[in-house]
């Protein structure tokens, strides 16, 4: 049975339309709740700071622990709120290269490239700091959230591009080992 000859562009996976398009429904899926609760006001007449100063209170009474005060536990949340973000609009809108997953050298590449997906990810983080500086007198807005809500989207970029390398060679290497 003869076997055609294939080029890059026939050989770029389906999976990656696919893995796009589940990226954007994940994204979607994040980003209500996340949107209801930056919007939120209060939680069953709990705030946002009231919650965070009992967190950080409670991990200032584990044994060995510094003082964690509001600000670094609101820090870190910002943090950790933009890494999916970062991460799922890398996955989906981020370049794709055929060489990278198939192991044929590609020259070209198809997507957004990453510093832009983390301009955009600064810029909505401005957005929602704007929307609570204007709109939602209770809540405030900083600097110092823009600054950490930027690093978490960046932190998810990084982290795509390395858990995508790392697939990427993976594959290459089960298509070499296969090959011998």
């Amino acid at each position: 049975m003869a076997v055609a000859e294939q080029t890059p562009q026939s050989i770029v996976p389906l999976r990656s339309g696919r893995r796009r398009v589940l990226a954007g429904w994940l994204l979607a899926a994040y980003l209500l709740p996340l949107a209801v609760l930056v919007l939120a006001v209060r939680l069953d007449g709990i705030g946002i700071p009231q919650l965070a100063e009992a967190l950080a209170a409670w991990v200032s009474s584990w044994p060995g622990m510094p003082e964690v005060r509001f600000g670094h536990i609101e820090a870190a949340a910002n943090i950790a709120v933009f890494i999916p973000i970062g991460f799922l609009l890398t996955a989906m809108l981020g370049r794709r290269s055929p060489g990278h997953a198939t192991g044929i050298r590609g020259t070209w590449r198809f997507g957004v490239p990453e510093v832009a997906v983390w301009l955009f990810c600064t810029l909505f983080s401005a957005a929602i700091e704007l929307a609570q500086l204007f709109l939602l007198t209770e809540r405030s807005a900083t600097l110092r959230d823009l600054i950490c809500n930027s690093a978490g989207a960046l932190a998810g970029v990084v982290i795509f591009r390395m858990a995508d390398s790392w697939r990427a060679h993976r594959r290459l290497n089960s298509r070499k080992e296969s090959a011998s």
